[in-house]
């Protein structure tokens, strides 16, 4: 007997995880009724890139199959924007794909539990809107890493799982590779346990604890005196895929540090040095050159990384 086509409201954002679980939705035989984001224009323009290059990681392809346009819900007013897509599209269920606002007991009142939301994290841990990049800065990607499905509730990431999805080996060792990763995760949920939930077949379950909120901050990236060699090699090599790291006073570096004795002499003109653990730690001085170099070089990467499997389950 052929499954029933189902229609999602889906609120998400441009990024490998909305897209690779969007694509999973269309790829079960369901549709899209609407697509709603909060995000400005310019977070759109290597997703309409991909959609060419690697249609699978653009959410904007993945729409363009669905027969839809993303669409602004002004960040002020997203609750009301919502709620006018439900009152005008009658979806079946309302889908949360990489939605970094929390949505309004108004508008979980008109779906009553039809109101999911996939965490790019293994749920309690790391609840928030910054996931992927906590577990990069705690270093966490193996305890926490994956992506959970879950009902929404009027708290922010604490309603019932309905099923987790751990990372496969090996572990991504930066960001985009964790974006990757997490996001086939999520389509395996979207493929998988989503289908079964919607049948009836699997029950949330309450979180095992509360959900530990994190969330990081410009403070977090700032290189102190108490960091050390280890954590300011890793983070370099992994962050420049989605952020940077800081010096104090707020100074974006670029590329391999440069470790020295603490009475180093001050920084040559195009550098810039600050306190670590060991010393001194010295970086090039980020530039506009740098920011479209990195730019270009994670669209490339985008377009021709292999996709990880997705993990197994991991039970509530």
């Amino acid at each position: 007997m052929a499954r029933a086509s189902l229609r999602a409201l889906v609120l998400g954002a441009p990024g490998p995880m909305t897209a690779l679980a969007l694509h999973a939705w269309l790829d079960g035989g369901h549709g899209v009724a609407d697509f709603l984001h909060c995000e400005p224009d310019g977070w759109w323009r290597e997703d309409r890139g991909l959609a060419w290059l690697r249609p699978r990681l653009s959410v904007s392809a993945a729409l363009r199959r669905a027969g839809c346009a993303p669409r602004l819900a002004p960040p002020a007013a997203r609750d009301a924007a919502i709620l006018e897509a439900i009152a005008t599209t009658r979806p079946d269920l309302l889908l949360s794909l990489g939605f970094r606002r929390r949505v309004g007991e108004a508008v979980l009142a008109r779906l009553p539990g039809r109101a999911l939301n996939i965490h790019p994290a293994l749920l309690p841990a790391c609840a928030g809107p910054t996931p992927s990049l906590c577990l990069l800065l705690d270093d966490a990607f193996a305890a926490a890493g994956g992506a959970t499905l879950h009902l929404m509730d009027a708290t922010l990431d604490g309603g019932p799982i309905i099923a987790r999805r751990a990372l496969a080996p090996p572990l991504p060792t930066d960001a985009l590779a964790y974006r990757l990763a997490s996001g086939m995760a999520a389509a395996a949920l979207v493929a998988e346990a989503l289908p079964e939930f919607l049948a009836g077949r699997r029950a949330p379950r309450p979180q095992p604890a509360p959900p530990v909120l994190r969330r990081a901050d410009a403070a977090e990236l700032t290189i102190g005196r108490g960091w050390s060699r280890e954590r300011i090699e890793r983070l370099a090599r992994a962050l420049p895929w989605s952020h940077v790291l800081l010096l104090p006073g707020g100074m974006p570096v670029a590329g391999p540090p440069r470790f020295l004795p603490a009475d180093a002499p001050s920084a040559p003109p195009g550098f810039v040095q600050g306190p670590c653990a060991e010393g001194v730690v010295r970086f090039r001085r980020r530039s506009g050159l740098d920011k479209g170099l990195w730019r270009w070089r994670r669209l490339l990467r985008l377009a021709t990384a292999a996709l990880p499997p997705a993990g197994p389950d991991v039970p509530p």
